[in-house]
């Protein structure tokens, strides 16, 4: 069994909204001001604490049969005038994924999503602090490798 890249994104907004991580809303109503948003995608201006989880590698087919690894990227920025809220927010994001298996368990998030010993292991490969942005938010990427059983 195979697993969507756009599900494979759509279970890591889960997974970490349902770890308490933050926010995830793909379909509204908006992001109040004291949530910690996650986007399937770019970082929304508002609010300021969010995730933005992005792919960087795509589906790719080998010999006949798909890649089994997938990177993918958690930008996260902290809330304005707190140097250590991304840093805070990012330890939370590993918290959730790194060292994550599910192989063997049956999972569905989000509802309609299957998941039958598809998620070999989670693991954080680099860290980037990009420093503050143009509101004086505090930036920083984590990549991440998902290893799948396919």
């Amino acid at each position: 069994m195979s697993i969507s890249d756009t599900d494979l994104m759509l279970v890591v907004c889960t997974l970490l909204d349902q770890a308490g991580v933050g926010v995830f809303r793909p379909t509204g109503p908006a992001y109040t001001t004291g949530e910690t948003a996650i986007w399937y995608g770019p970082l929304d201006t508002a609010p300021d604490r969010g995730l933005g989880v992005t792919l960087y590698s795509a589906t790719d087919t080998v010999g006949g049969a798909p890649e089994r690894r997938r990177y993918l990227q958690v930008r996260v920025r902290g809330a304005a005038g707190q140097v250590a809220d991304a840093d805070t927010l990012a330890q939370a994001v590993f918290d959730t994924l790194h060292g994550l298996t599910h192989a063997g368990q049956i999972m569905v998030v989000p509802p309609g999503v299957m998941l039958h010993g598809v998620l070999a292991q989670v693991r954080r490969t680099s860290v980037a602090h990009l420093g503050a942005d143009e509101s004086g938010r505090q930036e920083r990427a984590d990549s991440y490798e998902v290893l799948l059983n396919t």
